[in-house]
């Protein structure tokens, strides 16, 4: 899984953008968490691109899952978008799509 982050010019409010690609499994969880660390250290709202990702794994997951706590814990919100079938049904089946529910669409 690769990440891109996109920042809303300086002045606009904006929500910061993270695009991901690629399998979400553990190999690639060290990547997600810099970057989720990076958008948890930007202002704003934060919005997952997950158009290109292939798969979710538990590690993945965690690591959206602490961002998404991190972000409320200080009044923003984490946004998922994008979102394709297979992601979606892999969180339907953990049990945890109810805490993606914000701009995920199950295709």
């Amino acid at each position: 899984m690769t990440s891109e982050e996109r920042r809303a010019p300086a002045g606009e409010a904006e929500p910061y953008t993270l695009v991901l690609d690629g399998s979400g499994d553990l190999s690639a969880a060290h990547r997600l968490l810099a970057a989720a660390r990076e958008c948890a250290a930007a202002n704003g709202d934060v919005v997952v691109d997950c158009a290109a990702v292939e798969r979710f794994d538990g590690a993945s997951i965690q690591v959206l899952l602490a961002l998404k706590a991190k972000l409320e814990s200080s009044g923003r919100v984490l946004h998922m978008g994008s979102m394709p079938a297979d992601c979606f049904s892999f969180l339907l089946a953990t049990g945890v799509a109810q805490a993606f529910v914000t701009g995920a669409r199950a295709p």
